[in-house]
């Protein structure tokens, strides 16, 4: 449990820098993510899934290139992000080892439809030119969380589930931000929910791992 209390301290470090204003905040982003692999260290499994390897490099390399201002920048930074939630997806469809259509996933599916065309008819006037890109990029993680919903039932899927709920409440609020307006304390908001998600995520998959072995 060192491993996981040392991210935990960490993330309270560079969120109290960020809030505060400091510039050496942006210096700790490229390693906030990468700092989950300590977590393997302290589990049973003898080898990383590679899948897991990508999701967390892609959320690294975008929070790296998010840094940067311009559009390239952002543009790269959304497909490594689109890149990370696909090898999320994968993952959990490896664990749920069949989509079953019932009437629970269905009604499920029904609600993420809905929070998905309400959040891109808010944004849609302020989109621009990154209308195609954000659509895509919010069909992807709408079916992350939909796949990470699949798993609910399992001993460690209610980390999955709240770990994609948060990664979905993040990017909303960074879409608030970026195309519509500023809000109070918002890179504050935004990183507290993604780096929650990517924890959740990361942890919970690592419980799966632990029970499989």
């Amino acid at each position: 449990m060192k491993g996981l209390l040392f991210i935990i301290l960490f993330y309270i470090t560079y969120l109290s820098l960020l809030i505060s204003g400091s510039e050496f905040a942006m210096w700790l982003k490229p390693f906030l993510v990468p700092s989950l692999l300590l977590l393997f260290f302290e589990s049973p499994i003898k080898v990383l899934d590679r899948t897991l390897i990508g999701a967390i490099g892609f959320s690294a390399l975008g929070d790296l290139l998010l840094i940067f201002d311009g559009r390239s920048f952002f543009i790269l930074g959304l497909l490594s992000f689109l890149l990370a939630h696909l090898f999320y997806i994968w993952i959990f469809k490896k664990r749920s080892n069949a989509i079953t259509l019932n009437i629970k996933n269905s009604f499920l599916g029904v609600i993420m439809l809905v929070y998905y065309v309400a959040l891109m008819s808010y944004l849609w006037p302020h989109l621009g030119e990154m209308r195609i890109p954000v659509m895509v990029y919010g069909l992807v993680i709408s079916s992350m969380l939909w796949m990470a919903a699949m798993l609910v039932t399992k001993s460690w899927g209610w980390l999955l589930v709240m770990g994609a709920v948060l990664f979905v409440v993040s990017d909303s609020l960074l879409s608030v931000r970026l195309f519509v307006n500023a809000f109070d304390y918002d890179a504050f908001w935004v990183m507290l929910t993604y780096l929650s998600a990517q924890l959740c995520l990361v942890y919970g998959l690592f419980s799966a791992e632990d029970e499989r072995s």
